[in-house]
C-alpha cells in the first residue's frame, strides 16, 4: 500500500516498487554464513562483494516476493525478469 502510494519516487527505478516484502533478520544472517562459507571454501581470507551476489539469488529465492506489477517489469528489456527469479534477484542486487 506504501508502494501503490504517489511517494515520489520513480517506480520503473526504484527497487521498493519491484518486491511485496521485506527481509528478515533470519535472511540476512543466512547471506552473512554463507558468504563467509563460500568464501572459505574459495580459500579467501574474507568476504568479497563477488561472493555475496552469487549467493543472493539462492538465498532469496523463496523469501522475497516479487511484484509482478511493478512498472520496472514493463521496461523494454526487462520483462524476462518476471519469470527469470534468479536473474532478477542478481540484477536487483546490482541496482541496490
Amino acid at each position: 500500500a506504501v508502494c501503490a502510494a504517489d511517494c515520489g519516487r520513480d517506480k520503473a527505478v526504484c527497487l521498493c516498487s519491484q518486491t511485496e516484502n521485506g527481509l528478515s533478520v533470519r535472511a540476512l544472517m543466512t547471506i552473512l554464513t554463507y558468504s563467509k562459507t563460500l568464501a572459505w571454501f574459495r580459500g579467501k581470507a574474507e568476504v568479497a562483494l563477488e561472493d555475496v551476489r552469487q549467493l543472493i539469488p539462492w538465498i532469496l529465492h523463496e523469501k522475497l516476493q516479487q511484484n509482478p506489477t511493478s512498472p520496472f517489469f514493463d521496461q523494454a528489456g526487462k520483462e524476462a525478469f518476471r519469470l527469470d527469479r534468479i536473474a532478477w534477484l542478481r540484477k536487483a542486487f546490482d541496482l541496490a
